[in-house]
Parts: structure tokens; C-alpha cells; sequence
């Protein structure tokens, strides 16, 4: 009988260490998942970053040329003016 117990307790003891391992392995691979999720995300967030500067360097310059033609402009109705008040 103490045999039979032993033996059942033994079993039990395998049963138990390869549920421990199972739930190791389950979490070595959700932990590479998540690195893997992580940089992604960061090439993400670096693409977008990239993108932004690109994109309000190109509002500065369009900026900049509307300012330009617009002084041009205001310029030409000034002399105008003056012209038309003399």
C-alpha cells in the first residue's frame, strides 16, 4: 500500500513538473512575442516620426513661398497706390 502511494505521489510529482515546464515555455514565448510586438512598434513610431519632420519642413518652405509672393504682391498694391494717389 505505502508502494501503491508512493508510486501515485510520484506520478503526480511528473504531472506536476511538466505543467511548470509547459507554463515556462508558454511564457518564453509570449515574453519573444511581445519583444517582437515592442519593435515593431517602435520602427512604427520612428517611421511617423520621420514622416512629421518630412512633412513640416514642407509646410515651412510652402509657408515661406506664400509669405514671399504675398510681400511681392503687397508690394506691387502699395506702388500701385502710390502711383494712383500721385
Amino acid at each position: 500500500m505505502i508502494h501503491d502511494f508512493y508510486q501515485n505521489t510520484r506520478e503526480e510529482i511528473i504531472e506536476h513538473e511538466a505543467r511548470i515546464r509547459n507554463f515556462d515555455t508558454k511564457m518564453q514565448d509570449s515574453e519573444a512575442s511581445q519583444r517582437t510586438e515592442i519593435v515593431s512598434h517602435i520602427q512604427k513610431v520612428k517611421h511617423l516620426e520621420y514622416e512629421h519632420s518630412i512633412s513640416c519642413n514642407q509646410v515651412k518652405s510652402d509657408a515661406a513661398d506664400f509669405m514671399k509672393q504675398e510681400r511681392t504682391h503687397h508690394g506691387d498694391n502699395e506702388k500701385d497706390a502710390m502711383k494712383s494717389k500721385t
